[in-house]
């Protein structure tokens, strides 16, 4: 999995994603794998995996180890995974990039006052794609961009976690004939931009055949930390 320089990234990042295990319980380590079990983990999961270049880390719940023998002998490829998303962040250099970029006059916030304008451009979005970007108006942060008074692209920021981390999720969509002009770009790092002077890092994910997203990522200047998947309850 390509990644960059863990080093490259803030303490608070790397901190959440060591705050995941760091004081579980560890049942089976190995060069490059190590299983802990999380008496606390959501309730919405039996299995969280953390795919990081150098290794893999796999949190479970007490129920599921209980049930399981995790040892070097078991198959966690046979478990009904939801699909991997790659994580991105801003490094640290990116991060004081985005904060000083000027401000874009086609991108403005929108707020409740603009349900007319935002339901209307989600009935002109296929409905995969409005669902795979996850945005909506009554988020953290909502931002759009404007092209001659339509709004052809639409980018919404929520609180990863709120108890600890300030993190802040981002989605985008673009309307399918602005494609391929950089408003998404443009648009994430506008959003970005206002979520980083709020004391928030901004976080991107998308699912590993999303070639697309991946590629705007990186054209973002988003960096790849890890994959993230999830074994959801019964």
């Amino acid at each position: 999995m390509p990644t960059l320089d863990l080093t490259q990234f803030s303490n608070s990042i790397l901190n959440y994603w060591h705050n995941q295990y760091q004081h579980c319980e560890c049942v089976f380590q190995s060069q490059d794998l190590s299983v802990f079990i999380n008496p606390n983990l959501d309730e919405d999961y039996q299995v969280i995996q953390l795919s990081f270049a150098h290794k893999q880390i796999i949190i479970v719940s007490p129920q599921f180890a209980k049930s399981h023998t995790l040892d070097g002998q078991f198959n966690w490829a046979n478990l009904n995974w939801h699909g991997a998303d790659q994580i991105f962040y801003y490094n640290a250099e990116q991060l004081d990039v985005v904060k000083y970029l000027p401000k874009l006059y086609l991108i403005r916030p929108l707020t409740q006052d603009d349900q007319q304008i935002f339901d209307e451009f989600c009935q002109k979005i296929p409905a995969e794609d409005l669902e795979n970007a996850f945005v909506a108006l009554d988020h953290w942060l909502v931002y759009g961009v404007f092209v001659y008074g339509e709004l052809v692209a639409l980018a919404s920021m929520y609180a990863w976690d709120k108890d600890e981390h300030k993190i802040a999720d981002v989605g985008v969509v673009t309307l399918p004939e602005f494609r391929q002009q950089g408003h998404a770009k443009r648009l994430i790092r506008s959003i970005s931009q206002a979520a980083i002077l709020q004391g928030y890092e901004p976080q991107y994910r998308c699912q590993l055949d999303n070639s697309n997203s991946l590629a705007l990522a990186q054209s973002s200047g988003l960096a790849p930390l890890l994959q993230w998947d999830v074994v959801l309850a019964d």
